[in-house]
Formats: C-alpha cells, structure tokens, sequence
C-alpha cells in the first residue's frame, strides 16, 4: 500500500524518461557536495520552464547534450521543432524540475497529480487548486507546460515529483488518443492524495 507521502506507480521507463532519472540524479548529486558544476545548466534550464523547447535553441541545446551524455539515443524526426515527442517531453521534464522550489531529486517521488492533492491537503487556501482545474482542460502541450510551471513553482520542499515518471506522461499526453487518460490518471491521484484515500486491495475485500 502506498504511502502518506507517496503512491504505488508503474515505474517502467521509456528511453527519455530514464535519461531524466539519470540528468536528475547527477544535477543532485552535485548539488550535494556544493559544486557549481551542473549550476549553469540548470539556470539555462529553467528558461524553458512553461514555455515549449523550440522558444529557446540555446537552453534546449543544453538539454539535449546532457540528455545524450546520460545515455539517449538520438533519433532522425521531421518534426516543425526537431525533436520527437520523448525528446520534447524529456526537456520540459527537466526545465519543470529547474524551476521548482524543491532542487533535490528522488525517484521515489510521486506522481504529478498525488503532488498537486498533498500540497492542497496542506494548505487549503492555495492558489494550486486553481491551476489544477486549468490543467483539466489543457488539450496541447503549450498550455499544459505553462499550466506545469506554474504548480510546480507552488509546491514546498517536502513533496518530491517522479519527473522521470512525468516524462512518460508527458509523452502520452502528445498522442491524442492518450491525452485524456493522462488528466485522468492525474486527476484521480490528486484526489487520492486530498482525501488521504487508500484502495483496498483485492485481499481487503
């Protein structure tokens, strides 16, 4: 059963959505022992929080160079930007961790949703319900990126997101079929979260 800070979730990970893990991990391990090394990346990074990759060629580059060092492959697209809908998702996914108030990273972090649902939980009056709502309607990646930016700017120190899990549904939420299973999924998990819900398992029954 999952935790009061935390739930249960497929953690398969696409190609980019373990680069993810992997940039996170060396941006926090860095960040531990009081480097600058990966400080300047992340600054360019945080450029791009809410808007789309193709708004800034420099800090997208620098993305890409840190996504391919932790091991993705690159592949040839037509795409009007370039990049394919995991390179896409990778690269918000990292600008969102940039700009969040919380800089260090676990893969035990929750889903986008349940993230959303605990900071509400806390703080009834917070302006992230707002942008929760916002977020149901978005039917493009502009505006669900904008939408990201701004709720995870709101989000304390002590909830943590799986960004290499938002990255896998970053990527589903570009196929139109995808789209809405995606909002769902996440609105579920914030009400699971709000209303401290746990599912019973089969054996509960």
């Amino acid at each position: 059963m999952a935790s009061d800070n935390n739930i249960e979730q497929n953690r398969w990970l696409t190609s980019e959505a373990s680069a993810v893990d992997s940039v996170l991990s060396k941006i926090d391990y860095a960040e531990a022992k009081g480097s600058m090394e990966m400080r300047g990346d992340v600054a360019r990074l945080r450029r791009i929080a809410g808007r789309m990759p193709s708004d800034d060629p420099r800090a997208t580059a620098v993305a890409i160079e840190l996504l391919v060092k932790a091991g993705l492959p690159l592949k040839e697209v037509h795409s009007d930007d370039g990049l394919t809908n995991g390179e896409r998702a990778a690269i918000i996914s990292l600008a969102l961790h940039s700009a969040a108030h919380r800089r260090s990273y676990s893969p035990d972090g929750t889903s986008f949703g349940h993230a959303i649902g605990l900071k509400m939980r806390e703080d009834e009056k917070s302006s992230i319900k707002t942008v929760m709502k916002s977020i149901t309607f978005d039917d493009d990646l502009v505006s669900l990126s904008y939408d990201l930016s701004r709720a995870v700017r709101r989000l304390d120190d002590s909830i943590n997101i799986d960004y290499a899990v938002l990255t896998n549904d970053l990527i589903l939420f570009q196929n139109p079929e995808k789209r809405q299973s995606v909002l769902n999924r996440w609105v579920k998990d914030y009400y699971r979260a709000l209303y401290n819900y746990k599912e019973k398992s089969d054996s509960d029954e």
